[in-house]
């Protein structure tokens, strides 16, 4: 169980992390739109950190969908020769526009 919520925590901060990579014209007004590129490197070197494997996609620009996948050895289940075991999850995370703290 906790593996699999490590998985899904890594997955969450990772689509997060890519999510907050916005083009430059952003910045003077225009619609946030993700610069992809940026996005899925930034959610893939996350995962990469946090040393798992998984994919970053980038959806209809403005929403980042990361998968992870991640072994582990249980502790008691190994003395009986049961493991590594893996895991997978996944999290998507959406650019939305905001004006004064709220959705537009």
């Amino acid at each position: 169980l906790h593996a699999k919520q490590r998985a899904h925590t890594i997955a969450a901060q990772a689509a997060r992390t890519g999510a907050e990579q916005i083009t430059a014209d952003a910045m003077t007004g225009a619609t946030p739109k993700l610069d992809t590129g940026q996005a899925r490197a930034a959610a893939l070197a996350y995962l990469r950190a946090a040393g798992v494997t998984g994919t970053a996609t980038i959806n209809g620009g403005t929403r980042v969908t990361v998968n992870v996948t991640d072994t582990y050895t249980p502790v008691f289940l190994s003395s009986i020769g049961i493991g590594p075991l893996t895991v997978t999850a996944s999290s998507t995370a959406q650019l939305t526009p905001a004006l004064e703290g709220s959705p537009r």
